[in-house]
């Protein structure tokens, strides 16, 4: 389980859609991508005040950016096949790196994140994922390095770190 039964299920149709598209085992190359992807992104949202600006906003933001590129592949499926038709023995790579391009795409969001661990240690995201940081602890508190510095988000609220089993990611102040 990735971090709950409602996001397997959507890691689960990504897989499935990618198998029913080429009849190849995507999984075994992106159910990796997918579990570190969540560990690393951990509860961060997708923005500040925009889309997905909750707890777990950028792992859902991700995800659902992730089953719309495959569903458009398969929607197009027939205008992609005339334009530039991908090898038979390719099509499971070509459809794993659409899904994987799709999760990753805001990936650098986390740059612009403060996070402390349980113990107070700051996370860095170049070295560990942020759930090492909190083993024990699955919300973990979170403030952008600057405030309004994610995408979308100009002249923000400024944002506190949230307590411990407050129950919040952040809240304003």
């Amino acid at each position: 389980m990735i971090i709950d039964p409602a996001r397997d299920a959507v890691v689960a149709s990504i897989l499935a859609a990618c198998t029913r598209l080429s009849g190849g085992d995507e999984g075994r190359l992106l159910a990796p991508l997918f579990t570190r992807f969540a560990r690393w992104v951990g509860d961060l949202p997708a923005s500040e005040r925009n889309h997905h600006a909750r707890p777990y906003g950028l792992l859902d933001h991700s995800l659902d950016t992730a089953r719309l590129a495959l569903l458009q592949w398969e929607r197009h499926a027939d205008a992609l096949d005339r334009i530039a038709p991908p090898a038979p023995d390719q099509l499971t790579l070509w459809l794993a790196a659409a899904a994987a391009t799709a999760l990753l795409h805001d990936v650098g969001k986390v740059l612009e994140f403060d996070v402390q661990g349980s113990s107070g240690d700051a996370w860095d995201p170049v070295e560990e994922p942020q759930d090492a940081l909190h083993p024990d602890q699955p919300d973990s508190p979170w403030a952008p390095r600057v405030a309004g510095a994610l995408h979308g988000a100009e002249g923000a609220e400024p944002v506190r770190l949230h307590e411990p089993g407050d129950g919040g990611c952040a809240t304003r102040t």
